[in-house]
């Protein structure tokens, strides 16, 4: 839950500062990770199996 929302305040801060590559690349990181947790999360079931992150990286570019 706090990665989703570290990446909902990020891409906040990208709307008005869209030059900022450096955390465009951060976001791609915590985008990542978000990915990787929740792989493991609904293989230990600790979230439903259909739980699904939207990306929002590909609205940045």
């Amino acid at each position: 839950e706090r990665l989703v929302r570290k990446a909902l305040g990020l891409q906040k801060h990208l709307n008005t500062h869209n030059s900022d590559k450096r955390n465009v690349r951060a976001l791609e990181l915590i985008e990542a990770k978000v990915h990787r947790l929740s792989k493991y999360y609904k293989k230990n079931s600790k979230i439903p199996k259909d739980w699904k992150y939207k990306s929002v990286i590909a609205k940045l570019e």
